[in-house]
């Protein structure tokens, strides 16, 4: 059964976060359009008749059609990205398994929905495009119906680019929720995002609408047959096929479809930076409640809530910025529960902290084992054997060598050990087909497991464990003046231990394992590359900032001899 913290959260804060980006998105939406139909309808011949034509036009009825199948596709992709957003991002093994990720039944219906809108939305968009796209057929002399291939042209384009829309939502991982660094206001966040996301879908609509000539050059008639002769319609005769170069090089055509797949595609991917800002704005849970019906929705429910990876990540941000910056909720969190006088709050914060620190030690530990036990261990020596020469003489040989002796019995019943070897087993039919298919360069490049992946998959959700070494190092400075009861003095062996425990088991790691270098900041640099080495530095300047404000009472707090001789260097520094 979901615990109250997570009911409580679903319902009043998840899907109401959703709803507000999706409704901006909305509001946002006329103006985005309005543009694009001035786009569309550009004459630098007259501008004056251009511009008031294109006002005139914002309470047609066609830009209204317009505008509402956009809403609709805002809606329907946003509320069906919902179930695929994540803390947590997806490490694959290799290329042909991130492609066949694609394809799974559990996303198949995000996949129909995408295609669906993008060719509604080319097919609203042709209604105001100009006489050559408002009509799919066309009848002409003698009641013959024709087909615009245009207008099918542009449909085929709206639905080529809400597939990229989609492949491109989990191939580069568009579902991944990361939490920015510093907290500003939604405002400043869009205003950041807008410019360089304008510049990413502008070149990227290019190599779109690069591939959707291509296909249509080599395909483009299959779906145009396929109508015709379904629906009894006939080719337009009087002009070129577009799968032709000469019917592709029309220019009005090629920009009125690089704008309806721009245009889609800046609108989805708008709505889902939105939604990625409100969902990782900060929420700040109550450490303590008077009230019964709000006493399972609070900081220390949230930190062990398992059911929503989002709401514990939530949980783990509030916690690191509570202890970062001056908040009354400290004193709260460092005060005596009454009856009784225990320190339950802070025991059950801490103790989560603690538990996500030592999960991950424990699994950096059992990574680390694994590495050693694949480094091939060198033999100086090897088994020897006594033999006797001709002579009579014992001779020092190995296993391997050939032993001519005369003491050695040549019976009937005795075969030489060493005629007898074992012939290697072939491979069958289908392992040497795979072997000469793996060795194709474009299959290989397919089907080669990367060798850090399982490195990556280590730290690929470690922002948690790197707020909660924050909050637990940022608690136990401000601790030393603010805690009156001494509460967090007493849990300061177990947290240098905890601490000291992960960054000896990660500076291990680091050694053993090929890790990549730090990324210069470049676009193509992974985030979870990034990850580990911010948890690294993390580690060090949380135990500088312990020691320095300890480092005169560190022979009163009980540590073993060798936890002492780990914290040498830190001390040392800080000196």
């Amino acid at each position: 059964m979901a615990s109250p913290v997570y009911i409580w959260y679903t319902k009043e804060v998840f899907y109401w976060r959703s709803l507000a980006a999706t409704l901006w998105s909305v509001i946002c939406l006329p103006f985005l359009i309005f543009l694009m139909s001035l786009l569309l309808s550009i004459s630098l011949a007259s501008p004056l008749l251009w511009i008031s034509g294109a006002l005139a036009g914002l309470l047609s009825i066609r830009f209204l059609f317009t505008l509402m199948t956009f809403k609709i596709a805002v809606i329907t992709v946003t509320w069906f990205s919902l179930p695929y957003l994540t803390v947590k991002q997806e490490i694959s093994t290799s290329h042909l398994s991130s492609i066949l990720s694609l394809f799974r039944w559990s996303r198949l219906p995000l996949l129909v929905i995408c295609l669906l809108n993008g060719a509604l939305c080319a097919w609203s968009v042709t209604s105001f495009t100009g006489s050559d796209l408002t009509d799919f057929v066309s009848t002409q002399e003698y009641e013959k119906t024709v087909l615009n291939e245009s207008s099918l042209f542009i449909i085929s384009c709206g639905m080529f680019t809400g597939f990229c829309y989609y492949c491109q939502f989990f191939i580069r991982q568009d579902f991944y929720l990361s939490f920015p660094c510093i907290q500003r206001r939604k405002v400043f966040q869009v205003r950041s995002e807008m410019r360089t996301m304008a510049e990413r879908i502008a070149w990227q609509t290019l190599h779109v609408i690069k591939y959707y000539y291509i296909l249509y050059f080599l395909f483009g008639s299959v779906p145009r047959t396929w109508i015709c002769t379904s629906f009894g319609i006939s080719d337009d005769t009087d002009l070129y096929p577009l799968d032709s170069l000469i019917g592709l090089m029309n220019l009005s055509l090629l920009w009125k479809s690089y704008l309806v797949s721009f245009v889609l595609t800046f609108v989805l991917s708008f709505t889902l930076a939105l939604t990625r800002i409100f969902q990782t704005e900060q929420l700040e849970f109550p450490v303590t409640t008077v009230m019964e019906q709000s006493d399972e929705k609070t900081l220390p429910d949230a930190l062990v809530c398992s059911y929503s990876p989002l709401l514990q990540h939530l949980a783990f941000y509030d916690l690191a910025c509570l202890g970062k910056f001056v908040s009354p909720r400290l004193q709260e969190l460092l005060s005596l529960s009454q009856p009784g006088g225990h320190p339950k709050i802070w025991m059950s914060v801490s103790q989560s902290a603690l538990s996500a620190i030592q999960e991950l030690a424990n699994q950096v530990k059992e990574e680390n084992w694994s590495i050693m036990s694949k480094v091939p261990i060198s033999h100086h020596s090897s088994h020897r054997n006594w033999a006797a020469n001709g002579n009579g003489h014992m001779t020092y040989g190995s296993a391997g060598d050939r032993l001519d002796s005369s003491l050695t019995y040549r019976g009937e019943g005795n075969p030489d050990f060493h005629s007898v070897r074992e012939e290697p087993e072939k491979p069958g039919i289908m392992a040497q087909l795979s072997n000469r298919m793996s060795s194709l360069p474009i299959l290989s490049h397919l089907v080669t497991q990367s060798q850090d992946s399982s490195n990556r998959q280590l730290f690929v959700s470690c922002q948690k464990q790197i707020w909660a070494v924050e909050s637990l190092s940022h608690i136990t400075v401000r601790a030393y003046t603010e805690d009156r009861y001494g509460i967090v003095q007493a849990s300061l062996p177990i947290i240098f231990m905890s601490l000291l425990e992960l960054h000896e088991s990660i500076e291990k790691h680091f050694k053993l394992s090929a890790s990549p270098r730090r990324s210069n900041g470049s676009v193509h640099s992974s985030t979870d590359c990034v990850i580990r080495y911010k948890l690294q530095s993390v580690l060090k300047s949380s135990l500088y900032r312990m020691v320095n404000t300890y480092k005169s009472h560190l022979e009163d707090i009980k540590l073993r001899p060798d936890e002492i001789k780990k914290l040498t260097s830190f001390i040392q520094y800080t000196l």
